[in-house]
């Protein structure tokens, strides 16, 4: 199953969220292959593709590269069940925000993230599910 249904009894929390930089000339231009150990991951795209070439994210078992163009443009999917990485980037740099959520189905607030932080265990994400299921909202609160 790739993708699965939150209700609004069950909880998601976020596990980490950072900003990269993927720059042509640098060894840091792509991503290897992985899993994320996340169940929901998403990156969304800070810059227009008139600032770089190439970039994306691969998806292994799909054979697909998904490429925003836009600022702004969410891709989210199952990090732990779908194998992707991220495509070199040719020319320019290309920066995305990445976060990475887990799914309380209990909706216990059990701590999770680097050292059980409190940061980690206090931020929580409420997920609702709009009319007919043709989209969602997250709002987030850090306590």
């Amino acid at each position: 199953q790739q993708f699965c249904t939150v209700d609004a009894q069950q909880d998601l929390y976020v596990h980490d969220a950072f900003v990269v930089r993927y720059t042509a000339d640098s060894s840091s231009r792509y991503l290897p292959v992985h899993l994320d150990e996340s169940t929901h991951s998403f990156v969304l795209t800070l810059n227009n593709s008139g600032d770089f070439e190439g970039g994306g994210t691969y998806f292994v078992d799909h054979d697909e590269t998904i490429s925003p163009t836009m600022a702004g443009t969410l891709v989210s999917f199952r990090g732990d069940r779908l194998r992707h990485g991220g495509n070199p980037v040719t020319k320019g740099v290309r920066y995305i925000l990445t976060a990475f959520l887990y799914h309380d189905k209990s909706g216990s607030s059990r701590k999770r993230g680097a050292n059980n932080s409190d940061f980690y265990s206090s931020t929580t994400a409420t997920f609702n599910e709009a009319k007919k299921g043709k989209g969602f909202s997250f709002q987030f609160a850090v306590e």
